[in-house]
């Protein structure tokens, strides 16, 4: 929502408290997206035996992985978390 304010309107946005609020909240929604990221997983679960999962998801159109690409934060979460961390690779999608 932010980025799509004109310059003018980005700039009275400290004087209207409802603006303030839908920035504050896209800020949020951004920052939570950014740490996903950087966390290396795009789905955590807990077991009914309340261990934490985290789960990788490579998908691809193809009907098989020739190959795929594994970030560093991914290969660094997977390393840390070992058997708590699972890589699903989705075909076909």
């Amino acid at each position: 929502m932010f980025q799509w304010l004109s310059p003018e309107e980005a700039a009275s946005v400290s004087g209207n408290a409802d603006l303030q609020s839908k920035v504050a909240e896209e800020l949020a929604d951004i920052s939570l997206y950014l740490l996903r990221l950087a966390a290396g997983w795009d789905i955590e679960y807990v077991t009914d035996a309340g261990e934490p999962i985290s789960v990788e998801v490579k998908a691809t159109t193809s009907p098989t992985f020739p190959c795929f690409e594994i970030a560093d934060n991914e290969l660094r979460a997977a390393t840390k978390l070992g058997d708590r961390y699972h890589l699903h690779l989705v075909s076909n999608c």
